[in-house]
């Protein structure tokens, strides 16, 4: 959220269309309720501040918030942090972990699931970047990243129930 309002100032609700728009709930915890509570606490650790706005708004004014000098530095090492970071927090890690001591019927059907899954995300990332339209640079990048890592996610998936499938045929 920091990020959005660092974007630009925003309000609330915009926050949340900005992450609907994104697709940013496909890689972020960030529920709609929480939204307020997480803007409360950047404001009271200094992160960011907001003022009441009630240029534009049919109903009351709205507060929206932007950046503080700390909140742009602290913004700013996280993001070179992240961008530095290479995760896999994938569940699926998980599971192929375990993959020894599970049905193998049951396994190649959760791993069909999982292949049948990513082309879902991989469509949906798609739309949201067709109807996102022209967007900032950095956004695309963003889009291009998820779109990249669905791909090969779901080309991995596929070999992998290949193997399985042959597995479980030598298993006979």
């Amino acid at each position: 959220m920091l990020s959005l309002v660092v974007e630009c100032p925003r309000h609330a609700y915009e926050i949340e269309r900005v992450i609907a728009e994104r697709g940013m709930r496909d890689w972020t915890d960030v529920g709609f309720s929480s939204i307020y509570s997480v803007l409360g606490k950047m404001e009271r650790v200094g992160l960011v501040e907001g003022r009441r706005d009630d240029t534009g708004s049919k109903g009351p004014a709205r507060k929206v918030y932007s950046p503080t000098g700390e909140g742009f530095l602290a913004w700013t090492e996280a993001s070179l942090t992240a961008l530095s970071t290479p995760q896999a927090k994938m569940p699926f890690l998980l599971g192929l972990t375990n993959l020894a001591w599970l049905p193998q019927d049951r396994a190649l059907e959760a791993a069909r699931a999982c292949h049948k899954t990513l082309d879902e995300r991989l469509l949906e990332v798609r739309e949201k970047r067709r109807a996102a339209g022209e967007v900032e640079w950095s956004v695309g990048e963003a889009f291009d990243y998820s779109e990249q890592s669905l791909l090969s996610g779901r080309d991995w998936v596929a070999g992998f129930v290949v193997r399985l499938e042959q597995r479980s045929r030598e298993s006979r």
